[in-house]
């Protein structure tokens, strides 16, 4: 069932590398592209060399990592995942240290003090503890 399993997602792969949410898509989002990379990790092969290319080339220049293929540069919660898909390779160690710093750097929009206040203020039906 495994071998099957790991054929399947070795099939769904884009040209590009990465995968997507949906087999319609053309458009590599880093969530499946990483959990496709965990998935492959035992079965070296040229299916995980090119999704750990992928990647790696999706990386922002702040360190961060993009949702999906397109995104803008800011960079999103995927960066945890691509740095964990990462680990382990040690060729890759710089670019896990670059993602990490910016992790513990990062704070989520809703701690500025604008958003705050809105949320005060004029947005009272959202509610949360941020």
């Amino acid at each position: 069932m495994l071998q099957e399993i790991l054929q399947e997602l070795t099939r769904r792969q884009l040209p590009h590398g990465g995968w997507s949410y949906h087999l319609a898509s053309r458009q590599a989002s880093l969530e499946p592209t990483c959990l496709s990379l965990l998935a492959l990790r035992s079965n070296e092969s040229e299916a995980e060399n090119r999704g750990l290319m992928f990647v790696i080339s999706m990386q922002n220049p702040n360190g961060s990592w993009p949702a999906f293929e397109g995104d803008d540069r800011e960079g999103s919660w995927t960066t945890s995942l691509a740095s964990w898909a990462l680990q382990g390779k040690a060729v890759h160690a710089s670019l896990i240290d670059r993602g990490q710093r910016w992790l513990l750097q990062s704070k989520g929009r809703e701690s500025h003090w604008l958003w705050k206040w809105k949320f005060r203020t004029t947005d009272r039906h959202v509610r949360f503890d941020s």
